[in-house]
């Protein structure tokens, strides 16, 4: 108290007869003995005010252990006894409790296996999210609040995951820098690896300043070994314009030109002899053909180079120009895609139209998922979202082979997540059933969900906001269950549990 000068006492005073919060740069005058340094190594850091050692944090946060609600198609667990787990409550307690198992008896076998984790959190925006007049959550913690929330979740996050395994946190511009910030601390500067920008909406005017339009995915890896799959974006209109330049005369597609020759004189093969009187070997090159080209066009693999010439000639796929080497034609519409890049603008944001839609607040696009997941994972890989929201991150995964982990505090939110796996199709981005011929479908579902059934959990301390669990709230998620039509008239293998003193609670049965 002696170096706070007088006016500095007086608004101590006044703090602290409010309860108001005593600013963070006064620590050091006030308790001189916790002043910390910058830790040797690091040339900065995030500091704020409630910041806790990381330490505090796995030392600190209690494990609430998981009370067993529902099994759905318990008489049909994985080959090696896994079940989908669905956990209602605070994630910050529920993930504490998957790590304290996975440190113990891993009961729910998610040691080592958790490849990928997807979350998209609150984006700070001090609003109330609603869906058909009722609460989907809250969006109320902010500030210092927001960072430490978000950031003790992450170093949680980061023990539970694979060591081969990556996480991607989507954020909007508002905090997502300080979060960066944060996810290099917990996860480590040189475990960085994109900022992925997803162009979520066109172009609209914002008051005094550009219009916002992206979201971000921060991509980290937990080391220098992850799961990282050839996934293919779709060519656009401008990228075919712009790369496949030459028409072809015959049948008006698009091409753009290869090439037929490799660095390089050959000696005494057949590769650097003229063909048509063309010596290339002038040139310091040989005669060279891809293989997949050969495969695709069924051109005999024996054949002399001259003579796989001849039938690339045959089928049209050379390019003859006025001067110069004949080149390959590449044809636009026989391209897969390109590499991912770090600007996603193929994949827009669900509207009323959507065939997926399902009213739910910041929901986010199946497809956005899919390529997440197909990049980041393989078939058979726990995919773990602990803020799961509309339900998007189970449902892409089940729908490609992946096994999941996914919880929420929000009654609204497990309600939801159970009605969409329920009603799930396999067809990615609609809830449309694939009425296409079964040797067309991607898989068959009816056996898919045979051999992927699910679990729904709850902690038994949800302290999340008004999520405490309570006989009340019980009973209004069995009003919402009944609400939203969850119940079907003579669906079969529903089912009866009981929740407290008298009380009934309904379930369907849940095949996921």
């Amino acid at each position: 108290m002696t170096q706070l000068n007088e006016q500095e006492r007086n608004e101590l005073i006044r703090l602290l007869q409010n309860d108001e919060q005593i600013p963070a740069q006064w620590r050091g005058k006030l308790f001189p003995g916790s002043a910390q340094s910058v830790e040797i190594g690091k040339e900065y850091r995030l500091e704020y005010a409630g910041k806790m050692k990381r330490e505090q944090v796995l030392a600190e946060t209690p494990a609430a252990p998981w009370q067993l609600v529902r099994r759905f198609a318990e008489e049909r667990p994985h080959g090696d006894g896994w079940r989908n787990l669905l956990v209602w409550g605070d994630n910050l307690l529920a993930l504490r409790e998957l790590l304290a198992d996975q440190q113990g008896a891993n009961r729910y076998g998610t040691k080592g296996k958790i490849k990928l984790i997807y979350i998209d959190p609150p984006f700070a925006t001090k609003s109330d999210f609603m869906k058909d007049k009722e609460k989907a959550y809250r969006d109320k913690v902010i500030g210092a609040q927001f960072i430490e929330f978000l950031r003790r979740r992450l170093i949680l996050l980061r023990e539970i995951l694979a060591d081969d395994g990556s996480i991607y946190v989507h954020l909007d511009t508002k905090k997502g820098h300080y979060i960066k910030s944060a996810l290099d601390e917990v996860f480590g500067e040189e475990n960085f690896r994109n900022e992925i920008i997803w162009k979520r909406q066109s172009a609209h005017n914002d008051s005094g300043k550009c219009g916002a339009i992206h979201d971000s995915l921060f991509f980290y890896s937990k080391g220098d070994s992850w799961i990282w799959n050839d996934v293919r974006m779709p060519v656009s209109d401008e990228y075919v314009k712009q790369f496949f330049d030459q028409v072809d005369s015959k049948s008006g597609r698009r091409y753009a030109r290869g090439d037929l020759t490799a660095a390089g004189i050959t000696r005494g093969g057949d590769s650097g002899k003229p063909w048509r009187s063309i010596d290339v070997s002038s040139k310091g090159r040989h005669w060279a053909m891809p293989e997949e080209i050969i495969s695709r066009l069924n051109i005999n693999p024996n054949l002399s180079i001259q003579e796989k010439l001849d039938a690339l000639d045959l089928a049209g796929a050379i390019h003859w120009p006025a001067k110069g080497v004949p080149r390959l034609k590449r044809y636009a519409d026989e391209v897969s895609g390109v590499s991912l890049q770090d600007v996603w603008t193929d994949i827009k944001l669900i509207h009323n139209q959507s065939d997926e839609r399902l009213s739910y607040p910041t929901q986010k696009p199946e497809q956005l998922l899919e390529r997440v997941i197909k990049a980041s994972s393989n078939e058979g890989d726990i995919v773990l979202d602990c803020f799961v929201g509309s339900g998007t991150t189970p449902a892409t995964a089940e729908k490609l082979g992946r096994r999941w982990v996914s919880m929420d505090c929000g009654k609204l939110g497990i309600c939801t997540v159970q009605k969409r796996m329920f009603s799930l199709t396999s067809t990615i981005g609609t809830r449309k059933k694939d009425e296409r011929p079964t040797h067309e479908r991607v898989a068959d579902w009816d056996n898919h969900l045979k051999k992927n059934p699910g679990l729904l959990l709850i902690t038994e301390k949800a302290k999340k906001g008004e999520c405490e669990v309570t006989l009340d709230l019980l009973a209004d998620l069995a009003a919402l269950i009944a609400k939203h039509n969850l119940l079907k008239k003579g669906f079969p293998g529903s089912s009866l549990f009981q929740v407290g003193n008298g009380m009934t609670m309904v379930h369907p049965t849940l095949e996921v």
